[in-house]
């Protein structure tokens, strides 16, 4: 099922984990996952009444044509997708609501 929400912000999330097979060793340092997050406006088109994100690290870096996130890529992207309507569907797997669509059709 599609749903639909407003962009309020773009945003560049960066996530410290620590792994899992150098958990006992004195020598251990963590990973980082980073994501581009957009933030959706509160919404009768939305699927819950919390704030809202949705993950579109892998769209933006397919049409930017990019292997890694920068500030200015986040930037880029903060400017186009401000107050532009987006189709997102949730994934109950990965429990996360991605873009429905390319991004192409939003920008």
């Amino acid at each position: 099922m599609s749903y639909r929400g407003k962009v309020r912000n773009v945003r560049w999330c960066r996530i410290e984990r620590e792994c899992s097979n150098d958990h006992w060793r004195s020598d251990v340092h963590p990973t980082y996952e980073s994501y581009i997050l957009a933030d959706l406006y509160d919404s009768p088109h939305n699927r819950i009444d919390e704030d809202m994100y949705v993950d579109i690290t892998d769209d933006v870096l397919d049409y930017y044509d990019r292997e890694r996130i920068s500030w200015n890529l986040v930037n880029e992207v903060r400017e186009a997708l401000h107050n532009v309507w987006i189709d997102y569907y949730y994934d109950e797997y990965d429990d996360e609501d991605y873009l429905d669509g390319s991004l192409g059709d939003f920008i």
